[in-house]
């Protein structure tokens, strides 16, 4: 059993990269999704982008009630929500190359 003494390891660094460099490449995608896309496909990245205003809404209610577990919804969702919008924005290109 490890002593929490504040030091970290290896494991938890890499995970902390994981979820900035997350965290990054939702942010860029979901601005890029919002300049590039119009119509249809811009209010599905308004949708994506309500989910995790819900999410950190969650996380931060429940991160000042005492949960220790509230910021997992942030961290759940930034990976799946940019999954969509790289999907998303994918799909759109195949649709315009082929029109």
């Amino acid at each position: 059993m490890r002593v929490l003494t504040g030091e970290r390891t290896d494991r938890e660094a890499e995970m902390d990269l994981f979820l900035f460099g997350a965290g990054l490449l939702y942010l860029f995608l979901q601005l890029v999704s919002l300049m590039l896309l119009r119509g249809r496909w811009r209010r599905v990245a308004w949708t994506c982008a309500g989910i995790m205003a819900v999410a950190i809404i969650v996380g931060l209610l429940g991160g000042y009630g005492g949960s220790d577990m509230a910021p997992l919804w942030i961290v759940i969702a930034m990976p799946i929500l940019a999954v969509v919008l790289a999907v998303l924005l994918v799909v759109r290109g195949i649709i315009r190359l082929t029109e």
